[in-house]
């Protein structure tokens, strides 16, 4: 795995192009190998360490066509070894959006993927879903 991400936010492009080019080996480099990396889909459970971590990957590269998937930084925190980026995802034709949290490790082969925890924002009130107390 000869990938070396110098930036979280390296790392970062890196696991969005692997996710979008449904590369197993990108995603495989992202991550950091540890027994205790997570990563939890929106409505699934978490998949904990490495191994879990990529063969739950496996499972969604392998079952999918290639698709675009926008990401847009909302906020980076840095803290030393760890960076936490906080990013909404636009994925797909139907523009499905996505908001995850993405932490970072700082290794020695480079930064890498420590935890991706992504969620279905809530739905946005219409003003007819509103409700009114009665007096």
């Amino acid at each position: 795995m000869g990938y070396f991400q110098n930036s979280s936010e390296e790392a970062e492009s890196s696991f969005y192009s692997a996710f979008e080019h449904l590369d197993l080996d990108l995603m495989k480099a992202t991550w950091q190998r540890a027994d205790d990396v997570y990563c939890i889909h929106p409505g699934g459970p978490a998949q904990t360490g490495y191994d879990a971590v990529l063969n739950h990957w496996s499972y969604i590269l392998s079952d999918n066509q290639p698709t675009k998937i926008d990401y847009k930084v909302i906020s980076v925190r840095n803290a030393g070894k760890f960076a936490i980026h906080l990013v909404e995802e636009t994925i797909g034709s139907e523009q499905v959006v996505v908001i995850a949290t993405n932490i970072y490790v700082k290794t020695d082969h480079g930064w890498r993927l420590y935890s991706h925890h992504a969620s279905l924002p809530p739905p946005v009130k219409k003003q007819s879903d509103e409700v009114h107390p009665v007096h």
